[in-house]
């Protein structure tokens, strides 16, 4: 969901699918050198294992972030940037990666082929620190035919995370409803003390709201 929907800005206004540190830190002189490093979307840091003994050197920029792992939402990490880390002996199925401040994440449940979607419900991760804004995009997962415009071949939800209040809302727009479409969304907030809550599945309709 969240790669997919990325995939759909960049085919709506640009928006790139990866870019460089220095494109979001120009003013950060390690991060504007950093070929190693780089953002998944706008709110992922990936940060791969690149050397033989499975250690890893990870620079974070300036702000809050958070250790992300799509299968888990135990043992998050919270670290305050610019700081450097190191992770030894990292595992071999293992991907580093961060999700900083003010960030929504939406993920699907795992399925074997988008045939099988919605599969469950919406899993929607926020990172807190800061308000934040996703617009997740579903369309027939199949065709070109989002690329007439018709309302009714997508449906866009736009996420919105109220830091102050701790509450996510969403609207849905577009008259899209086939069968792979999303009905039920549940969500976790992470925050900077090292806590987290969860609200339980409910129904997406047409908007809705979780105070976290």
């Amino acid at each position: 969901s969240y790669h997919y929907s990325n995939a759909h800005a960049l085919y709506e206004d640009g928006t790139l699918l990866s870019r460089p540190l220095q494109f979001e830190y120009p003013e950060d002189a390690v991060a504007s050198s950093m070929t190693t490093q780089w953002f998944d979307g706008p709110s992922i840091m990936a940060t791969p294992v690149l050397h033989q003994d499975n250690s890893s050197n990870i620079y974070l920029p300036k702000g809050t972030w958070y250790t992300f792992d799509a299968l888990s939402t135990t043992d998050v990490a919270v670290h305050t940037g610019p700081t450097n880390i190191t992770n030894g002996n990292v595992a071999l199925d293992a991907n580093p990666a961060f999700a900083r401040a003010g960030s929504i994440v939406p993920l699907a449940p795992i399925v074997q082929y988008t045939g099988a979607l919605p599969g469950g419900a919406l899993e929607v991760r926020v990172y807190a620190g800061a308000d934040a804004t996703y617009v997740l995009v579903e369309d027939d997962g199949a065709t070109t035919a989002y690329e007439g415009g018709a309302d009714r071949d997508v449906r866009h939800t736009t996420f919105a995370w109220d830091d102050a209040s701790a509450t996510l809302s969403w609207t849905v727009t577009g008259a899209y409803a086939g069968s792979n479409v999303f009905v039920d969304v549940s969500a976790t907030a992470f925050f900077a003390d090292g806590s987290s809550k969860t609200a339980a599945p409910t129904k997406i309709g047409t908007k809705g709201s979780f105070k976290l």
